[in-house]
C-alpha cells in the first residue's frame, strides 16, 4: 500500500483561489480607507494653516489672507506686507507667501468667498465654508466652517457642515 501524502492539484487551486478573493477585497477596503485617510489629513492640514494664519495675524500685527483657487486645488497663505512696513490690509502680489499648498482633492468654497482675511486682533472675514471633496469615502471631517471669531472642523450632511 502506497503512502500519499501531499497535497492534491485540486486542493491547491483551492487555497489560491481563497486567498486571491480575501486579497482582492482587502485591497478594495484598503483603498476606500487611504481615500478617506487623504480626505481627513487635507481637512486636517487646512485646519492647521488657518489656525497657524490667525495667530501670525495677532503675533506680528499684520493682515493675513487665506487664498483659495479651487480650480489648481490648491491654497496660499499670504502675509500683508506691501507697503512696508505694516502693509495696507489688501492682499497683492507683492505681499509675502508664506505658504502653499496643493490637495489631491477639490477644494470647494461653499459660501463666502476665496479669500479669507485675518485682522490683526485674529478677527476673520469673510464668514464661509470650505470643502474638501470626499469623493465618496465618507470622511468623519470633510468641511471647515470659518466664522468671525471661530474655526470649526465638520462634516458635511444635507448641505450645511455640521461640527
Amino acid at each position: 500500500m502506497k503512502n500519499n501524502s501531499g497535497f492534491t492539484l485540486v486542493e491547491v487551486l483551492v487555497v489560491v483561489i481563497i486567498i486571491s478573493i480575501l486579497v482582492s477585497l482587502a485591497v478594495i477596503s484598503g483603498r476606500g480607507q487611504i481615500g478617506k485617510a487623504r480626505v481627513e489629513q487635507g481637512v486636517r492640514q487646512l485646519y492647521a494653516d488657518l489656525l497657524s494664519a490667525r495667530m501670525g495675524a495677532m503675533n506680528r500685527g499684520r493682515f493675513q489672507f487665506l487664498v483659495v483657487n479651487a480650480a489648481l486645488q490648491r491654497y496660499e497663505i499670504w502675509e500683508d506686507t506691501d507697503p512696508a512696513p505694516f502693509g495696507d490690509e489688501q492682499q497683492t502680489a507683492a505681499d509675502t507667501r508664506l505658504v502653499q499648498t496643493t490637495m489631491n482633492d477639490l477644494i470647494t468654497v461653499v459660501t463666502g468667498t476665496a479669500t479669507v482675511t485675518f485682522d490683526t486682533r485674529g478677527l476673520v472675514s469673510p464668514i464661509g465654508t470650505l470643502r474638501i471633496g470626499d469623493g465618496g469615502f465618507n470622511p468623519r471631517v470633510d468641511c471647515i466652517t470659518i466664522s468671525t471669531t471661530r474655526i470649526r472642523l465638520g462634516r458635511y450632511v444635507g448641505g450645511a457642515c455640521v461640527s
